[in-house]
C-alpha cells in the first residue's frame, strides 16, 4: 500500500438530472440480463491482512468478541464474507502498520509459529473452507543480502511448505515483492523452485503500482510468460490495457483503497469499494479485486488509521465497531461466488451516474449496482433472457444511513421488472436466498486499563504476540530471561536491518520499537528492566503520538547504551534533550524509568534520577520499548498513572489559534515534497501536520515540534492531497487550521 491519497474526480454525465431540470420526463433505462451473454469468470473478492500489523490486536481479543469479529469477516452469508485472503510473509521490517516477524531470522532458523497470520488464515478457513489464500512479502530479512536470488526463492518456498506441513494450509498464489521492482529472472527462478518442491501455488506478478509493464517482457520471454499464473497490479483506477485484457491469463487488481471506513470515501488510486468492485470489471475486465486492509486492529497513531472493514483496536475492552465497507463488500460477496460468470450484456455504466454488473450461476443471477456518483433517482427496467430464472427477485440496499437491508421482493412479469435506484446507494438484486446481516451487540468501549503490568510469564516461549504490543521494526519474542534472572522476558531478536520495500526505504535506519497503550495519556510513568546482550541500546518510550511507515517515532525516549551513556530524546533520530553517563555494561540488568507530569519529564536509571527536565514538544501519547538493531531483553514492564495527577488533559490549547495564513511551495513531481509554513500561534509549544484525502478524512500526521515551517514528502506521484496544521501546548490541541491544498506541478 502507498502513502497519501488523492481526491476522487467524478467523470460522469447526468442526462437524467438535465431532463428533470428541463421539465422533461426521464427515460427508463433498460438493462438486458442475458444468460447467454459472454463474460469472464469471477475469481473472488479479497482483502489483505498483510501490510504490517493490521490484524495484530485481533488475536488479543477475548472470546466471544474475537469469534464474533472473525464471523463478520469470513463467515459466508453473514458479514463481509471475504472470498480471498492475502497475508504477509513477514520480513522483520515495517510494512506500513508495523513489523511482522519472519519465519527465518537467520539461514539456520525456521519457525512457523511466529506472528498472527497463521492464526488468521486458519480461522478464515474454519469459517469458509472455500476461501482462497494468497501470500506476498513486503520486506525480507537482512541475512538474504539481496532479494533477486535463489536464496530468496528458497526462503519463500520454505514458507509455503511450512504453511502446509505445520498448519495444513495450501497457499493458492504467491506474489514477488510488494510494490518493489524485481529482476524478472527471479520469477523464473521462483517458478523452478516451486516445481522442484511439488507445489502447485501460482505466481502473481508483479504487484507494482498501476502498471502493466510486465506484459511487454512476457511477450518477449515465453519462459517468463509460462511462469506467471496471474497478472496483477495495484491501484489501477479501474483501467487495464489491451495487452492485459488479451493476455489469456486472469488479470487482477491485487490491491485497492480506499483506506478509510467512512461511507463512500475516496481512495488513493481506486474509488470507494462499490465503484472499484464494479468498474474494475466493466472498464478493465479484472476478475478479482483485493482491498487493503482486512481490519483496523492496530493503533490509530500509525499511518493510515481506520482503513479496515471494521474497527477492533481496543482488545482490553472487547469493543468493536462494524463499518460500512464491510456491508458494501457483502453486496457482492453474499450474492456472487467465485466461479460465477459475468454477463457482459449487463455490465455497464449508468447514464445518470453509477455502474452495474450482473453475474450468473446456472439459472440464478445477481445484479450489483452502485449509484455513488448519481444526483437524481434513476428508473431501470431489467429484461431477462437466455434461460435465466424469471422467479422472484430480492432487493437489498445500503445507503449512508441504512446498511445492508432487504427492502423489497419483486415478481417479474413477462421476464421483466422495473425498479427505481436512489442516489448514493448500493443495491444487490438476486434470485438467490440465504443472505444475512449478522448482528451481535458489542461490549462498550473503555480506555486502556491502568496501572498495567506485564512480566511476560504467562506466554509460551517464542510467543510474538504479547498482549497489546505492536512492533514497529524488528521482532520481539518471549524467552527465558538472561543474565541469571529467573522467569521470562521479551527479547528483541534482530541484529541486522531488513531488505526493505519501496515505501519503507528509510524505516530500517531508525532502529526497532514496540508500542502499547492509549494516545490520550499525558501524565504517567513507564518502567522496565532492560538487558543488553551486545553493543547498542535499550529504551523505554513515552508520549508516543505518531509512528510512521518510514520508521519515525514522535515521542520521548530514555535510551541506555552499553557504554553507560544515556539520552533523553524527543524523537527517533534527533533532538537529545538531556544526556549523561552511568555505570553500565553488557549482560547486566538495569531499570529504566520515565515519567511525565505536565511539562516536567523525569528520567531515572536503576532507581536513581538522572534528569528532571521541562519540555513539552509532545504532551500526550502511548508507551513502548525500543532498541537499535541489537539484541536486548525487557522484563517487568509497567505503566502507571501519577498519584494525584490527571492522566489525560482534555482542555483546548490556551492560545490564539488555530494556525493561519499558510504559504505553500510545490516543487516538481520528481522529489514529491511540499513545503508548508504558517503563522505562529500565541501560547503554542508544538505543531503537527495532518494530511489526507479531504477535510475530515486525514490519513496521516506528522509532529513538527516548535517549527513553523516544514517540508513533507508525500509519495503521491503527483496526486492531489490536503493539509491542516494543529497547534498544541500542555493543555491540549487547537482546532484545525484552514485547509491547505497542494497539487504537484505539471
Amino acid at each position: 500500500m502507498r502513502s497519501s491519497p488523492f481526491r476522487r474526480v467524478l467523470l460522469f454525465v447526468f442526462p437524467l438530472a438535465t431532463a428533470l431540470a428541463a421539465g422533461v420526463e426521464p427515460k427508463t433505462l433498460t438493462i438486458v440480463v442475458d444468460g447467454h451473454s459472454p463474460g469472464r469468470v469471477l475469481d473472488g473478492v479479497g482483502v489483505a491482512s498483510g501490510g504490517g500489523c493490521v490484524a495484530r490486536l485481533l488475536i488479543n481479543y477475548p472470546e466471544p468478541q474475537r469469534g464474533q469479529i472473525l464471523d463478520f469477516l469470513f463467515k459466508p452469508n453473514y458479514g463481509a464474507s471475504v472470498q480471498a485472503l492475502k497475508v504477509e510473509i513477514g520480513g522483520d521490517g515495517n510494512s506500513t502498520e508495523g513489523s511482522e516477524p519472519s519465519h527465518m531470522h537467520s539461514p539456520a532458523d525456521e519457525n512457523y509459529s511466529r506472528g498472527f497470520e497463521w492464526w488468521v488464515m486458519k480461522e478464515a478457513k474454519r469459517r469458509n473452507p472455500k476461501i482462497t489464500l494468497h501470500a506476498l512479502a513486503w520486506d525480507f530479512p537482512g541475512w538474504l543480502k539481496e532479494a533477486n536470488s535463489q536464496a530468496t526463492a528458497d526462503y519463500l518456498v520454505k514458507w509455503l511448505l511450512g504453511a502446509r506441513r505445520e498448519h495444513g494450509l495450501d497457499i493458492d498464489t504467491i506474489g514477488i515483492w510488494n510494490e518493489t521492482r524485481m529482476d524478472y529472472a527471479f520469477i523464473k527462478t521462483l517458478k523452478r523452485t516451486l516445481a522442484a518442491s511439488g507445489l502447485k501455488t501460482r505466481i502473481i506478478a508483479d504487484d507494482l503500482v498501476n502498471t502493466w509493464a510486465i506484459l511487454d517482457a512476457m511477450g518477449k520471454d515465453k519462459e517468463l510468460a509460462d511462469a506467471i499464473g496471474i497478472v496483477a497490479t495495484h491501484y489501477v483506477r479501474f483501467k487495464s490495457t489491451d495487452a492485459a485484457r488479451n493476455i489469456g491469463k486472469p488479470i487482477w487488481s491485487s490491491e485497492e483503497g480506499p483506506w478509510n471506513d467512512a461511507w463512500g470515501s475516496a481512495g488513493d488510486q481506486g474509488g470507494p469499494y462499490a465503484e472499484a468492485l464494479n468498474r474494475n470489471y466493466i472498464d478493465g475486465r479484472m476478475t478479482s479485486t483485493m482491498f487493503w486492509c482486512l481490519v483496523t486492529a492496530y493503533y490509530d497513531i500509525l499511518d493510515i488509521p481506520y482503513a479496515g472493514l471494521l474497527r477492533a483496536d481496543t482488545p482490553w475492552s472487547g469493543h468493536y465497531e462494524l463499518k460500512s465497507p464491510l456491508w458494501v463488500l457483502a453486496h457482492t460477496t453474499q450474492f456472487a461466488k467465485p466461479g460465477w460468470q459475468y454477463l457482459d450484456s449487463a455490465c455497464l455504466h449508468l447514464p445518470g451516474g453509477g455502474s452495474c454488473v450482473a453475474l450468473k450461476h446456472d439459472r440464478d443471477y445477481s445484479v450489483i449496482l452502485e449509484t455513488l456518483a448519481a444526483r437524481e433517482p434513476q428508473e431501470v427496467q431489467f429484461s431477462l433472457k437466455g434461460g435465466l430464472s424469471t422467479g422472484r427477485v430480492h432487493i437489498w440496499r445500503s445507503n449512508p444511513s441504512q446498511w445492508f437491508e432487504h427492502i423489497q421482493t419483486i415478481r417479474p412479469r413477462n421476464a421483466t421488472f422495473t425498479f427505481q435506484l436512489e442516489p448514493n446507494s448500493v443495491y444487490s438484486i438476486t434470485t438467490t436466498t440465504g443472505q444475512r446481516k449478522g448482528a451481535v451487540r458489542s461490549t462498550p468501549a473503555r480506555c486502556f486499563p491502568l496501572p498495567y503490568r506485564d512480566a511476560f510469564e504467562h506466554y509460551p516461549l517464542g510467543c510474538t504476540t504479547p498482549n497489546y504490543f505492536i512492533e514497529q521494526n524488528g521482532s520481539y519474542e518471549v524467552v527465558k530471561a538472561g543474565g541469571g534472572r529467573k522467569g521470562r522476558a521479551l527479547r528483541q531478536v534482530m541484529n541486522q536491518s531488513p531488505i526493505v520495500w519501496t515505501y519503507g526505504h528509510t524505516a530500517h535506519l531508525l532502529g526497532t520499537a514496540s508500542i502499547i497503550g492509549d494516545k490520550t495519556w499525558s501524565n504517567y510513568r513507564v518502567t522496565s528492566d532492560v538487558f543488553l546482550e551486545e553493543p547498542g541500546y535499550a529504551s523505554v518510550l513515552g508520549r508516543v503520538s505518531r509512528c510512521t511507515l518510514d520508521g519515525a517515532i514522535s515521542g520521548y525516549q530514555l535510551r541506555l547504551y552499553d557504554s553507560g551513556q544515556w539520552e533523553l530524546r524527543e524523537d527517533t533520530d534527533k533532538g537529545v534533550v538531556a544526556s549523561g553517563l552511568v555505570p553500565c555494561g553488557l549482560n547486566t540488568w538495569h531499570r529504566l524509568d520515565l515519567s511525565f507530569n505536565e511539562d516536567l519529564i523525569t528520567a531515572a536509571i536503576d532507581r536513581r534520577v538522572v534528569t528532571e527536565t521541562r519540555h513539552i514538544r509532545f504532551n500526550r501519547g502511548m508507551a513502548g520499548i525500543g532498541n537499535g538493531y541489537n539484541l536486548g531483553q525487557y522484563a517487568d514492564f509497567q505503566i502507571a498513572p501519577l498519584p494525584g495527577v490527571p492522566l489525560s488533559s482534555t482542555n483546548q490549547v490556551v492560545a490564539a489559534g488555530p494556525p493561519t495564513a499558510p504559504t505553500l511551495f510545490v516543487p516538481s513531481p520528481a522529489d514529491q515534497a511540499v513545503r508548508l509554513s504558517w503563522t505562529p500561534v500565541e501560547g503554542a509549544t508544538a505543531y503537527s501536520i495532518k494530511f489526507g484525502t479531504e477535510a475530515g478524512q486525514y490519513l496521516s500526521r506528522v509532529e513538527v515540534g516548535a517549527l513553523t515551517a516544514y517540508t513533507i514528502t508525500t509519495l503521491t506521484n503527483g496526486k492531489e492531497y490536503h493539509f491542516v496544521v494543529v497547534a498544541s501546548n500542555n493543555k491540549g490541541e487547537s482546532k484545525d487550521s484552514n485547509a491547505m491544498n497542494a497539487v504537484s506541478a505539471p
